[in-house]
């Protein structure tokens, strides 16, 4: 109950900073992603977390806290990371969805094709 509480918080805080609902998009894929793994931000301002590429946990960065990073605002990238950390603390995990058609994501048709250190900008991320 408390990690649904957890939760519902953090699904608050995405939408008091103004992330809109995503939209359908052709080409993509969503693989887990585990706070637990790692969550970091590094002094570029970039949030650091653990993603599956399906032979273990990879660090990924998906976004910036500090400018836009495509079409993720500084304001929904903090309300990311609060839900990080919430489903860090919860014990849970998130899903994020990539656009392999979004720059930076091209490269990509799935999961395993997420390599460590590299930097692909989720355009949605749901608690699971």
């Amino acid at each position: 109950m408390v990690a649904r509480s957890r939760a519902a918080a953090a699904a608050l805080a995405m939408v008091a900073a103004g992330v809109p609902a995503p939209v359908a998009h052709a080409a993509t894929f969503y693989c887990d992603a585990d706070a637990h793994a790692y969550l970091g931000v590094g002094s570029n301002g970039y949030v650091y977390t653990g993603v599956s590429n399906g032979s273990g946990m990879v660090i990924t960065a998906i976004c910036s806290l500090s400018s836009a990073d495509g079409d993720v605002t500084p304001q929904a990238c903090s309300a990311w990371y609060a839900m990080l950390l919430t489903q860090r603390t919860a014990g849970g995990k998130v899903l994020p969805h990539f656009d392999t058609t979004h720059a930076g994501n091209t490269a990509l048709t799935g999961c395993a094709d997420l390599k460590p250190w590299e930097h692909h900008t989720p355009y949605f991320i749901p608690a699971q």
